[in-house]
């Protein structure tokens, strides 16, 4: 059985996005579009009403690229356990407030058992400084965490000439930029009300006409003090 992958936003904008002249954000649609030719055979991708709505917003050309390849790929429940687990993720400082879609995502992969999430958000997902704080979380509130990763890092072994991973760090990416910018204004548009944000994302659900997946949560795995046995 093939691992679970959720794919995030930022992946499928570097997927679809026009080449940039910026050698870091190639490197990042280079990256993304060879990890794409074989992960649909190698992976179970799903996603969520969140990245739908997240990619159907800014340029409507970009926005049309976006969603004609979401519309191949099943969507997971925004289950009441995936709500109350992005409420344990603020609350307990594992991820911003000002942050509750990132958060969002995080906790949906992880409701649903997800095996990996897949990201190029380095600044409150795939950010090492928070990983464990994250997972942490997610296993005191009875959820073995998503692996959180690139695509780099689920390219099969012989691809050996991919480019290897640049840290995002503070260097401005348009790509990411715009999907900040896009994440802010859906918080903003709530007044950062959790509850509204939360209410709107099943509404979508619910007159979307898409089938939507509930996948039940993974065991818990515990960590041990000794790293050589993990």
């Amino acid at each position: 059985m093939n691992s679970i992958v959720y794919v995030e936003t930022s992946v499928i904008s570097y997927l679809t996005g026009r080449p940039s002249r910026d050698v870091v954000t190639a490197a990042y649609q280079e990256i993304t579009r060879e990890w794409w030719k074989s992960a649909p055979s190698r992976f179970s991708l799903v996603t969520s009403e969140l990245v739908v709505a997240e990619a159907a917003s800014g340029n409507s050309d970009a926005a049309l690229a976006r969603l004609a390849v979401l519309d191949t790929i099943p969507l997971l429940d925004v289950t009441e356990e995936a709500i109350e687990l992005n409420r344990k993720l603020i609350d307990l400082r594992a991820v911003p407030h000002k942050a509750a879609d990132d958060a969002m995502h995080i906790a949906t992969a992880a409701a649903n058992g997800v095996d990996y999430l897949v990201t190029w958000n380095f600044r409150h997902i795939a950010n090492a400084t928070m990983r464990s704080r994250i997972e942490e979380v997610c296993r005191s509130s009875g959820y073995e965490p998503p692996v959180i990763c690139t695509p780099n890092e689920l390219i099969q072994t012989d691809h050996t000439s991919s480019p290897g991973i640049i840290t995002q760090a503070t260097r401005t990416d348009p790509i990411i930029d715009e999907l900040r910018a896009v994440r802010e204004e859906h918080l903003a548009r709530f007044g950062y009300d959790l509850d509204a944000i939360f209410q709107d994302i099943r509404a979508r659900q619910e007159t979307s006409g898409r089938e939507y997946l509930r996948r039940p949560a993974r065991e818990v795995v515990p960590v041990s003090a000794d790293p050589s046995t993990r």
